[in-house]
């Protein structure tokens, strides 16, 4: 058996073989990682208090165990952000906000509109420098898998917004496994498995919006596997009598360590 200082340098030895084969630095010792989420703020202070994180309070340079203060958040870069809500609740609204927010940090971005929903009139009054924004427009999933793909390969992408998520069809001729058409709902998961990958790779931001729809029970093609990957959940949700203004609610935020369910209430903010 070897001793500790011999196990340390075969380790070393063995991890510089696996940067090597992969071309990239894959594992390394806790040490070496970042302890802290990078965060990318909205440029809406109510929102990003609301996604705000903690820290220990130092007082004359000393740690209080118990003691905390609050610290400005935002949406995890490297991650999916979720935001989902019935149909004209401002989805692509907040998602082009936080475009604006990102060009103001010099991000570049990029707005794959799948709901043909973007204005370059509406874009401008929101303050998105549209001269600087990349906008594609697929006609199916797969096509949208590409697009997306290649950009976020790029690594150039500070910010990619993907805009109603399902909003698209798949092609039936060519797309096929064994002769028999893959379905929606598989496309869709296999476009979020490799936004998740290819984002954590880059360190892109990606937001996914995607439509519910409150007359039916059941979720849409993909919503739970958008609801698994997603670092961070919003919710937006239409006034009603007892609440006449828009609500946002926050279900998830792993950064902060936050999850809504098992008796917790999701944080709730008016808009």
């Amino acid at each position: 058996m070897k001793n500790a200082s011999m196990r340390r340098v075969a380790v070393e030895t063995a991890l510089a073989k696996i940067e090597e084969i992969c071309d990239r630095k894959v594992a390394s010792f806790g040490s070496d990682l970042e302890s802290d989420y990078k965060l990318l703020p909205t440029g809406i202070s109510s929102l990003d208090t609301l996604l705000g994180l903690t820290k220990p309070s130092v007082v004359r340079g000393k740690t209080l165990k118990y003691a905390t203060t609050p610290v400005a958040g935002g949406i995890v870069k490297g991650g999916i952000t979720e935001i989902y809500g019935p149909e004209s609740t401002g989805k692509t609204t907040l998602a082009l906000q936080m475009i604006a927010a990102a060009q103001q940090r010099d991000e570049l971005c990029c707005f794959v509109d799948l709901g043909r929903s973007f204005s370059k009139v509406e874009a401008t009054k929101l303050g998105v420098d549209v001269d600087d924004l990349i906008v594609a427009a697929p006609m199916s999933i797969e096509e949208a898998l590409k697009v997306i793909q290649t950009l976020l390969e790029s690594d150039a992408i500070g910010l990619c917004v993907i805009d109603a998520l399902g909003a698209l069809q798949p092609h039936t001729v060519g797309n096929t496994m064994r002769g028999i058409p893959k379905s929606k709902a598989s496309l869709i998961t296999q476009v979020i498995k490799n936004v998740d990958l290819l984002a954590a790779q880059s360190g892109t931001t990606c937001v996914i919006t995607r439509r519910m729809n409150p007359t039916y029970s059941r979720p849409a093609a993909g919503d739970s596997a958008i609801h698994k990957a997603a670092k961070t959940t919003l919710e937006l949700i239409r006034p009603t009598k007892d609440v006449p203004s828009y609500t946002l609610r926050l279900h998830k935020h792993v950064p902060a360590n936050f999850y809504a369910g098992d008796g917790i209430d999701p944080k709730v903010m008016s808009i």
